[in-house]
Parts: structure tokens; sequence; C-alpha cells
């Protein structure tokens, strides 16, 4: 009788429904809310929840799936009253929401925000704030180094737990301090990885990684670019790409190899030259 009487006032046809809420204002302006919400959501389907089913072959709901809408307050226990000056200091000393850090790491080292995420997500942002204090010149070494190379060495079945973050502070200081090439920093961390017992100076002097001079690198360049004049006639400059994989074979984690390519470009230049 009283659902027709509303029925009646509200003009309803027979497909139509109507929705009562009772209480206080406050509590009908949310519950209200709440229900717009959900009819607007049903126009575009069901929402991911948890649904009862029914005995006429229909569902209801039942309850929200995990997430913030499931944390439900803790009734059992006595609330903890927090003094203002408590809550001022915590607020002080909270971190800052990460989408804010990324953006800040991505400006300040001009690197890709995805790589910041990658970090971020792997744990490993307070690894790349060590190591960049150390050696700042290339972020980009870095990252290659402590998300790609040990993706990459990981898949390989290496054991890259075995390289703590004093290992990567270790071998940074020695790229600083142009005591090993970047290229070498590949080769460090897989005995590193096979070989956990050994320290990274050991691992330097058993491969034999100690940087050589310009001097040295060019007597080298030298005496390959003569032990293959026949090559660099018949190839001129394209002759540097073999010449460049004998060097490397002496030098590699010797020395940069961007040095070693601007090198051997100049001294195959002058030899052409000479040859003509």
């Amino acid at each position: 009788k009283d659902v027709n009487i509303i029925k009646n006032n509200l003009n309803s046809k027979e497909e139509d429904c109507f929705i009562l809420v009772l209480g206080t204002e406050e509590e009908v302006t949310k519950a209200i809310t709440i229900v717009v919400d959900r009819v607007k959501q049903a126009f575009k389907g069901v929402p991911p929840e948890t649904r009862r089913a029914l005995e006429n072959g229909n569902t209801e709901f039942l309850r929200e799936l995990h997430g913030g809408a499931r944390l439900y307050p803790d009734t059992d226990s006595r609330a903890i009253m927090n003094e203002i000056n408590e809550i001022s200091e915590i607020k002080a000393n909270l971190p800052d929401y990460p989408w804010n850090v990324m953006k800040e790491y991505a400006n300040s080292y001009h690197i890709e925000e995805s790589s910041v995420k990658q970090l971020f997500f792997t744990g490993k942002l307070n690894l790349f704030k060590k190591l960049i204090k150390i050696y700042p010149d290339n972020p980009s070494i870095i990252i290659n180094k402590i998300l790609n190379t040990t993706t990459a060495l990981r898949r390989e079945g290496k054991e890259i737990d075995n390289i703590k973050e004093s290992d990567f502070e270790e071998i940074f200081t020695y790229l600083k301090n142009k005591e090993i090439s970047k290229e070498a920093i590949e080769e460090i961390m897989i005995m590193k990885a096979d070989h956990p017992e050994l320290k990274i100076i050991e691992i330097k002097e058993r491969l034999k990684l100690e940087s050589i001079s310009l001097e040295d690198l060019s007597k080298i360049i030298d005496d390959v670019i003569d032990s293959n004049l026949d090559v660099i006639k018949e190839k001129g400059m394209r002759a540097m790409g073999p010449l460049m994989g004998e060097v490397m074979k002496k030098v590699r984690g010797k020395i940069d190899g961007a040095v070693i390519s601007r090198e051997m470009k100049n001294k195959l230049s002058l030899k052409l030259k000479e040859l003509k």
C-alpha cells in the first residue's frame, strides 16, 4: 500500500523504480551520492566486485574487491588519541609522493621518468642515490648496470644477489677514478656473481683490469694498423670495425671504448692519407 502511494505520487510507470533513503541530512546525502554513482556505473557494465549468485539466476552485491574500500576500522581496540604536535611531527617527516619523486629525479638527472619508475619499483632508488653521488657524470650508465645488466645476467642464471650495494659502490668508485672503464663493469659483475667470496679489488686484479695510458693505447693501435695494411688498403675506413675488434681484445675493460674508437679513427685516417 505504502509503495503504491509513493509510485502514484512519482507518476511511476511499470518499468520504473524508486529509491527511498531515510536518515539524517548528512547520511542521506552520502548515501544518495553513492547510489547515483552506482547507477551511472551500471551503464558501463558490472563494476569489479564480489557478487553472490541468487536462486533466480541473478546476482547481488556482496562486497568490494581488495583495496581501500575494504579497509575497515578496528573496533576491538581502544582508540589512541594523538596530540596535535605528534600529528604535525609525523606530517613533517612523511616522504614525498612517489610520482613527485619520479618527476624530480627525471628532471634533476635528465633521465626518462620510466627509468626512475623502474628504480622505484625494483627497490633500487636508494642504490641509485648512492651511486650518483660517487659517479655523477653519467646517470645512464648507473641505470643501465643496476637495472638492465642485472636483469640480463639473472636470465643467464647468474646469482645477482651475490652483488651487494657496497660492491656497486666500489665498482663505480674505480670507474670515477679511471681505474677501470665502463666496459669492465659487466665482467666484474659476472665474476662477483659466480664468486661471492672474492672482493672487488681481487676480481679487478684477476681480470687484469689495470687501466692503460693513452700512450700505451696509441702504441697498441699503431701495431694493429701496421699488421693489417692489406686490409686497410682494400677496405679503407671500413676496416675500422675489424681493427677495433683486435684492439678491444687487448685492452677491453682497461680504457673507455669511446676513447679507443676516437683514437682508432684518427690514426686510421692518417694512415690512409699516407698510403695514397
